[in-house]
């Protein structure tokens, strides 16, 4: 299933992430040297008080996800990233699944979190950058996905898809030169988990070791990490930028002005290429084609669960 809402966060909610978030020298990007080489994301046990604005959105949104998706009453922890693309990067993101990324690297199975969740903070207005693509694609089954789904970005605007599904941003276009270098698009990301899911370390600062995997110069990174706290926060900057909002919140079920929004769908998903002349690509085509726009562009069907499968493999001979 896809859901998505609009007006579901308040707008005092989304100026305070934008402050955390929005500028391009903030303290979170600073100290976590984005973007890295390899994903990095926080966990947040839900049975625990927030530490962070975050983490008390987490637990606003919770009814408003277990609405859409009951399994999410089950869920135990929310793993939450952010991501920023500025105007040079308007190519998208490259399709892939929501995993387990720990439990994949190290060998022990592909697991996806019960929903995955998308919250759109900022976006300019003239579709610089492309609309969130969700496949009725699935890492357990070799069938091509026959139809997808669009999102189009609007601050405020919450997009909730079962977790297992494929997903990724379609590539947009080339900003005009007299564009605003601060125009972004700006996601925060949030997957919830029923299965099993192990916080590891907060980051550690490592600003002498050589950059290896998961190493962004300034921090070693990884998923699920959990926030720095205590005396491990004098380390960072970013934690105090991002405090907790003050006041009470309603639920946003009872917001007056939440609005289901329709998505996009497209049909087929997928669409064999001719690169010119009315003749198939060739791989190398293809493969080229891949570096500019991702997963946007296969060799054939089964090239993305192959990557995920090697990933896994290298993990259990770890």
């Amino acid at each position: 299933g896809i859901h998505v809402l609009d007006n579901a966060v308040p707008e005092h909610v989304l100026k305070l992430l934008w402050s955390a978030f929005g500028p391009r020298q903030a303290p979170f990007w600073r100290d976590h040297g984005y973007p890295p080489r390899d994903f990095f994301s926080y966990l947040f046990r839900l049975d625990a008080m927030p530490t962070n604005a975050v983490e008390q959105l987490i637990h606003f949104l919770r009814p408003l996800v277990e609405d859409c998706f009951p399994a999410v009453k089950d869920s135990h922890s929310a793993e939450w990233w952010v991501h920023s693309r500025s105007l040079d990067k308007w190519y998208g993101h490259s399709l892939h699944y929501d995993l387990n990324e720990h439990a994949l690297d190290t060998g022990l199975g592909c697991l996806h979190p019960a929903v995955s969740c998308v919250l759109y903070i900022s976006e300019p207005a003239d579709g610089i950058f492309g609309p969130t693509v969700v496949l009725n694609q699935y890492l357990e089954s070799s069938q091509r996905a026959d139809s997808a789904f669009l999102t189009y970005p609007k601050p405020g605007r919450v997009l909730m898809f079962d977790g297992r599904l494929l997903h990724g941003v379609v590539p947009g276009k080339h900003a005009p030169p007299q564009r605003n270098e601060d125009d972004q698009r700006l996601t925060l990301m949030i997957g919830w988990w029923t299965s099993p899911v192990d916080a590891m370390p907060s980051p550690s600062k490592q600003r002498t070791r050589p950059r290896a995997r998961g190493h962004c110069g300034a921090a070693l990174l990884g998923p699920n990490m959990k926030v720095p706290v205590g005396d491990q926060r004098s380390s960072w900057a970013w934690p105090e930028h991002l405090p907790l909002f003050e006041g009470s919140l309603k639920s946003p079920l009872h917001f007056e002005n939440l609005r289901r929004s329709p998505t996009v769908p497209i049909s087929p998903a997928w669409q064999d290429v001719d690169c010119s002349q009315g003749r198939p690509c060739e791989e190398d085509e293809l493969v080229a084609r891949q570096h500019s726009f991702g997963r946007m562009f296969l060799v054939d069907d089964a090239q993305i669960n192959a990557d995920i499968q090697a990933r896994l493999l290298e993990g259990e001979t770890q």
